[in-house]
């Protein structure tokens, strides 16, 4: 759907992005309570605004993740940790 609505060619692999987003949102309180007393059209309205700071949340996390394992060097074990 995102590929054919947005011009994109991501597989399911490079969703997993846009999954965690939506998981971690799905999981707040404030936008589950924010969901049950709004209409569909004002929910619209917290959840884009919702959604665009959790996607700059993630992008930083992810980078950090990504430069600790850079600056640290081989981070011993990780591959294993992250496989199983």
């Amino acid at each position: 759907m995102l590929n054919s609505r947005f011009g994109t060619s991501w597989t399911q692999q490079d969703r997993v992005f846009y999954d965690v987003v939506a998981e971690k949102l799905a999981s707040q309180p404030d936008i589950q309570q924010a969901a049950a007393v709004n209409t569909a059209d004002n929910f619209k309205v917290v959840l884009i605004k919702a959604f665009t700071d959790q996607v700059v949340n993630q992008m930083s996390l992810s980078q950090d993740m990504a430069l600790k394992l850079l600056d640290d060097g081989e981070m011993p074990g990780l591959p294993e940790a992250v496989g199983g």
